[in-house]
């Protein structure tokens, strides 16, 4: 019976702690592949079975440059929606080529299952200062770790899509939070009630071995 308790407790716990692990943060990046510089990158991410929030892009830049980073719903390939302004970056320094320059964007909230484009582009037309990896074939999954997917895409020159040219695909990574699968007030009672179980059940053998 304490063995089954114990096992028990054991299980609880562990399950918590497998869920209150999908709360911090992850970083999903791509491969840095030959490629070249272009004015802009679009491509599309994949949300997986649990929603998530959105909290850094890191892009492969080389220069003194603003940027301008822009949302699309439902994908690149959409005709019905437009791109959507999320941020503007005032020349943050580039940590230089073949290296990865993090821009803290306003956070995005994404439902599971939702696919959205982004475009991030330098604000000079035809300054190729966004680091890209060539190919493979367009919409091709190039990095997931199955809570996210990141897509291979178009290079631009213009905003929003005056010359583009495929596939090309980002040279980066984007860090995100799980948002569904947090734990409740409830299941840290659940915890704590189940280290008391296996406390209350060793004091209880101690005792019998000692009466014994």
């Amino acid at each position: 019976m304490i063995f089954r308790r114990m096992l028990a407790a054991g299980a609880l716990t562990t399950a918590l702690l497998s869920i209150t692990a999908t709360a911090a943060a992850a970083t999903l990046a791509t491969p840095f592949n030959p490629g070249g510089g272009v004015n802009g990158l679009m491509f599309d991410i994949v949300v997986g079975a649990n929603s998530l929030r959105l909290e850094t892009i890191e892009v492969n830049v080389n220069g003194w440059w603003d940027y301008e980073f822009y949302t699309k719903e439902d994908g690149i390939f959409d005709k019905s929606s437009s791109w959507t302004l999320h941020d503007h970056f005032n020349g943050p320094p580039s940590a230089g080529i073949d290296k990865l320059t993090s821009f803290d964007m306003t956070d995005i909230d994404l439902a599971a299952g939702t696919t959205l484009g982004l475009y991030f582009i330098n604000t000079i037309p035809q300054v190729r200062v966004v680091q890209y990896s060539s190919g493979p074939a367009l919409g091709t999954v190039i990095a997931d770790d199955g809570a996210l997917a990141i897509k291979s895409g178009f290079a631009t020159m213009f905003f929003p899509e005056e010359w583009r040219n495929a596939p090309y695909s980002f040279k980066g990574a984007l860090t995100y939070t799980l948002t569904s699968g947090v734990p409740e007030p409830s299941l840290w009672t659940m915890m704590i009630g189940g280290f008391g179980m296996i406390g209350t059940a060793f004091r209880r053998r101690e005792a019998q071995r000692a009466s014994g």
